[in-house]
């Protein structure tokens, strides 16, 4: 019979050998697979319902009922009504900021005295000095200092001391070719402005009717200004006005100064200008054929001869958008 004890008297403990756990691939069991299979599903399921469109994506002709704007943002409590007058077509002027230290050298001396007053009161109010003898004064005044220097660079980044100047005048909005286009040398026309954007599918569905209107329309006092919003460049804008040949003005705002002076928070929205600079209507949204004649003849000088009986715009042999025929 073996002898189990050790020194003394004492058991020795049983030697066993276990085999290590492996799990179902390396180190992960089947649980915590499926635990991980089931999050990554989660979170691709959580991506899918995030970034799926809001209602459906078919193209929508302006004439279907269902066809809305591109709605940007909420709209503003504030916007252009009927019986304003626009604002002119400008982008923002040119400014330059100048800072004056003045300001923050008051912040500076004092949030210096606060500070230094603050570490000799409060801390005889605790009973608390500091140091005793030339030490108290060294960290009294690094708190300070500190403490007043946070101060000053927290109110420089807050714009204190900082003033814009307008160094220049506004520059106007200029078309695809470089030239202004300004309301006031318009005055005395009928004048649809259109903002819109090339990417805006109700955009899209609504170019042949602006290209169609125009044409029919020109003659009799019509000016269409195309004002494009929130485009990444000028070039695309020129290759969608020369791809559907349109040949109303064009202008493409990529400063979107124009864009927030208008209060634009949908695509297209179109502001109908009357001879005298005055907006008689304004409308969120494509406009059907039918409604943009309307429109236009509502605002067409006085001077100008009535149009024809039938109203209808003249055909068009650039390439075309589909529209859906009236309902």
């Amino acid at each position: 019979m073996s002898d189990s004890s050790g020194e003394g008297g004492a058991p020795r403990p049983e030697f066993s050998h276990a085999r290590p756990k492996h799990g179902l691939v390396g180190p992960f069991s089947g649980r915590q697979l499926l635990t991980g299979v089931i999050v990554v599903a989660g979170v691709l399921l959580l991506l899918v319902l995030v970034t799926r469109p809001l209602g459906n994506t078919d193209q929508l002709g302006p004439r279907d009922p269902r066809a809305t704007p591109f709605i940007l943002g909420a709209a503003p409590a504030n916007g252009l009504h009927a019986g304003d007058r626009p604002p002119e077509l400008q982008e923002a002027p040119p400014t330059s900021q100048h800072t004056d230290a003045r300001p923050l050298a008051i912040v500076g001396i004092a949030a210096l005295g606060a500070a230094l007053a603050f570490v000799i009161v409060i801390p005889r109010w605790v009973g608390f000095a500091g140091p005793h003898g030339r030490a108290v004064w060294p960290w009294r005044i690094l708190f300070a200092g500190n403490f007043a220097l946070v101060l000053v660079f927290t109110s420089a980044s807050m714009g204190l001391g900082r003033t814009t100047v307008v160094v220049g005048p506004a520059p106007a909005l200029t078309d695809l070719d470089g030239r202004p286009v300004q309301l006031a040398d318009l005055r005395g026309h009928a004048v649809w402005i259109n903002f819109w954007a090339s990417w805006c599918p109700p955009c899209q569905a609504e170019t042949p009717v602006l290209r169609d209107v125009y044409r029919a329309y020109e003659s009799k006092g019509l000016k269409v200004v195309g004002i494009s919003v929130q485009e990444s460049n000028a070039a695309d804008v020129a290759a969608y006005v020369a791809r559907y040949g349109l040949g109303y003005t064009v202008a493409a705002d990529l400063s979107g100064d124009v864009f927030r002076a208008y209060k634009i928070y949908a695509l297209p929205t179109q502001f109908f200008v009357g001879p005298d600079g005055v907006i008689r209507s304004i409308v969120y949204g494509p406009l059907t054929r039918e409604s943009a004649v309307a429109r236009v003849e509502q605002i067409l000088p006085a001077t100008a001869p009535s149009p024809g009986a039938s109203g209808q715009p003249s055909p068009s042999a650039s390439p075309t958008l589909s529209v859906s025929p009236s309902p």
